[in-house]
């Protein structure tokens, strides 16, 4: 009796403070009259997120100005009050996979799709990607294959290649729990085997220098305008992260489409910026 043979798509994704996310993605076992065996495979990732001396990360770090801020030969940071927030994914399923991560920031403390105009941050964040040269950015010997652009043509977006829509950054806003964010996706250009872990997509985050309190506000402010408040209550501030993963077997016959990554997690989870992978989450702004 012919049975019909189920391919089972569940989300992989990995979130914030957890930094462990997991699911499967199988082609399930079938037999037929125990003439034909068929062993099941799985998707399964973990998302980590650690400080350079490989230490877990540790919620409720307190965010300050940074200080003399500078960086090592390894590309890391050095500042005073700088953060460590390292992520990586490993593929503890069996079967190679397609990886990417979004990176969420409140919108009110990042210039995002004003001009993508890093020195007007309030919050700044340092990623790595695929034309990074750092030791950060390839840990022993890893390959760094991220992509924060459209495209492996645009791994870090730059003036240089920027396009007029998003700058080239493969870039949507979302609300989470009431909260506009910026959301940078990186799509690792390589299928990731089993038992590998990728490089770094995101190294740290820091509170620009320029940042101030005014007691007689009661509210965050600029240097350069101290009498009028940010905006956003910095003590509130939550970056979100999670990654999705689906399997690369099975997409081979679409290596001439030149990103097939981008592909196979388009089909799996959607284009981005058609939905929110995080909870309590939708794309845009809430109507005013």
């Amino acid at each position: 009796m012919n049975k019909k043979k189920l391919l089972a798509l569940c989300l992989c994704v990995a979130m914030g403070a957890t930094a462990i996310a997991g699911g499967t993605l199988a082609y399930f076992t079938d037999t037929d009259e125990k003439t034909n065996t068929f062993v099941a495979g799985n998707v399964e990732i973990v998302q980590n997120e650690k400080d350079r001396n490989g230490v877990d990360f540790v919620d409720d770090q307190a965010l300050l100005p940074i200080v003399d801020d500078a960086k090592d030969a390894n590309g890391y940071h050095t500042g005073g009050n700088y953060i460590d927030k390292i992520v990586t994914v490993t593929n503890t399923g069996s079967e190679e996979a397609f990886i990417r991560t979004h990176i969420a920031l409140p919108a009110a403390l990042d210039d995002g799709p004003t001009a993508f105009d890093a020195s007007k941050n309030i919050l700044h964040w340092n990623g790595a990607s695929a034309n990074d040269t750092f030791a950060a950015a390839n840990p022993d010997g890893v390959d760094n294959d991220w992509y924060f652009g459209t495209s492996t043509v645009t791994d870090w977006p730059s003036k240089a290649n920027e396009a007029e829509e998003n700058k080239g950054w493969n870039f949507y806003q979302a609300t989470v729990n009431d909260v506009v964010y910026n959301v940078y996706v990186a799509t690792h250009g390589v299928a990731v085997k089993s038992g590998e872990t990728t490089a770094p997509s995101l190294l740290g985050v820091y509170l620009d220098a320029k940042v101030d309190y005014n007691n007689d506000l009661g509210e965050y402010v600029l240097a350069t305008d101290p009498n009028t408040a940010i905006g956003f209550d910095i003590d509130e501030t939550e970056i979100l992260i999670i990654s999705e993963a689906v399997q690369a077997d099975g997409f081979e016959n679409y290596e001439d489409q030149a990103n097939v990554a981008f592909y196979a997690l388009d089909k799996a989870f959607g284009e981005i910026g058609t939905y929110c992978p995080f909870e309590n989450g939708f794309v845009g702004k809430p109507q005013q």
